[in-house]
């Protein structure tokens, strides 16, 4: 009987190349990974440029500089978890 060894084809030997919808889906996701970093880099290193923004909605200086850590602590964990949730509104995932 002849031994035949799986796996020393190549994956996409295997189970095909992979579509490209799939290539453009996860090129997306790793984009929007990379504005959660931009944005949340920003507001843990409590950036000056940001505090006009919380004076649109009324938020004081001070407060400002308080929140700032926390949505970007926030911004960063939500872009850990973005790229493994799946998306229900496309079928390439």
């Amino acid at each position: 009987m002849k031994s035949v060894n799986v796996f020393a084809r190549l994956a996409s030997a295997r189970w095909g190349a992979p579509s490209t919808a799939w290539k453009l889906s996860w090129l997306l996701r790793l984009g929007i990974v990379g504005c959660f970093i931009g944005r949340g880099a920003y507001g843990l290193l409590t950036k000056e440029a940001w505090v006009p923004y919380f004076g649109v909605v009324g938020i004081k200086r001070a407060w400002a500089y308080g929140l700032m850590p926390w949505i970007g602590a926030m911004d960063v964990s939500l872009e850990c978890s973005w790229p493994l949730c799946r998306c229900r509104l496309c079928s390439c995932t």
